[in-house]
């Protein structure tokens, strides 16, 4: 089926963790064209069934691929709109998201963060220690923590909110790329994301 915008993000918190647009029916600046940097929530959002999810980082439309700034997701079910989604239980044993992606999407620089095998809790509606939580994405600890323990530090992705961080619509929160080996909070980082499903054939 044709894919139909649900939402941007533009910076600052607007779309934080705790943001009521994930779940409520509301829509916001649902005039603002496609290409406008700009916090939006479409009627898409609400109302189009789909398996399929398409992010894309800085710009409204781009190439499918692992160098580009655009990823899809696909669910082995259709969900009835991306608020039915956002308002459901975690989602975390869904190995399709593909967290370098994300990782690579963003912009995150290599070096500065902890670059595990697999980040902690990756999914939908994440919720993980010390209040690190993400719509989309998963949690993380600190650089000079090591791989393959569960104690959260930070959150990537969209929809956070993270320790000692301010809520971020989409980048990731304070103490996940705060420089080498160290652990402390840092700038979070705020990027613009076009949010898009493929409305699923009837």
């Amino acid at each position: 089926g044709p894919w139909l915008l649900a939402m941007k993000i533009a910076g600052g918190p607007t779309f934080g963790w705790s943001s009521p647009y994930w779940m409520n029916n509301l829509t916001l600046n649902e005039q603002s064209p496609v290409d406008e940097v700009a916090n939006a929530k479409y009627a898409a959002f609400n109302s189009v069934p789909f398996r399929r999810l398409r992010i894309c980082v800085s710009t409204p439309l781009g190439p499918i691929s692992p160098l580009g700034s655009c990823l899809e997701h696909s669910f082995d079910v259709e969900w009835s709109s991306a608020r039915a989604l956002f308002a459901a239980p975690p989602i975390t044993q869904d190995a399709n998201l593909d967290e370098a992606s994300i990782l690579q999407a963003l912009r995150a620089p290599l070096g500065q963060y902890r670059d595990c095998p697999s980040m902690i809790k990756s999914g939908f509606n994440v919720q993980c220690s010390s209040g690190n939580r993400a719509r989309i994405g998963f949690c993380a600890g600190c650089p000079s923590k090591s791989c393959g323990g569960t104690d959260a530090d930070a959150a990537v992705g969209m929809g956070l909110s993270g320790e000692a961080s301010p809520e971020v619509g989409a980048g990731w929160t304070s103490y996940f790329a705060s420089g080498p080996n160290t652990c402390r909070a840092a700038a979070p980082a705020y990027r613009n994301v076009w949010i898009w499903v493929e409305k699923a054939s009837a």
